[in-house]
């Protein structure tokens, strides 16, 4: 009898934890057909260097940025994460514009590079100096002139923005000449 008994009870033991096991799996399956699953996403801005002087504005290396948020819902997070970007990207560069790496483009600043399918897309600027000089030199015959070096970013709710980065940044006849 004690054999029989505990036969019964292990089948019946074995019976219970079997259907609570596909109890479990098929709750698991239903979860992850029910409950979608949140994506993430991408959004972008557009960004520019312009150099102002006087009525006169100069707009120079145009280029886009994308941040990331975690759904529609949010994609002004998106865009202010990619106007944040370019923001950093513009001050970054402007404070490396003395180092020779990067004036000859062997280096970009770490900010200025894209970061999988987020951050600067297609940078298109070496030397920012140069590209100052030259698009004032380019536009006006007034020398010496004071220019406003600024970036902007634009094109999308929340991506509107300036980063100035200069007021009092002077360009000379000496510096013209070499264009």
């Amino acid at each position: 009898m004690d054999y029989l008994e505990d036969h019964r009870m292990n089948r019946r033991s074995l019976k219970t934890v079997t259907m609570r096991m596909l109890s479990a799996s098929a709750i698991a399956g239903l979860r992850s057909f029910s409950i979608p699953a949140a994506a993430d996403i991408t959004r972008g801005c557009k960004a520019r260097w312009e150099v102002r002087f006087g009525a006169t504005t100069v707009t120079f290396a145009d280029f886009d940025v994308r941040g990331r948020c975690r759904s529609k819902a949010y994609a002004n997070d998106c865009r202010r994460a990619a106007r944040a970007y370019a923001q950093e990207c513009f001050r970054s560069h402007w404070n490396y514009r003395w180092n020779d790496d990067v004036r000859r483009g062997v280096l970009k600043p770490p900010s200025c590079l894209r970061r999988g399918d987020i951050g600067v897309m297609s940078y298109p600027l070496r030397d920012v100096k140069r590209a100052v000089e030259f698009h004032t030199c380019q536009t006006t015959n007034q020398r010496p002139i004071t220019v406003l070096i600024v970036g902007r970013t634009y094109d999308g709710e929340r991506c509107g923005g300036e980063v100035l980065l200069s007021s009092t940044y002077g360009v000379t006849e000496e510096m013209c000449n070499g264009f």
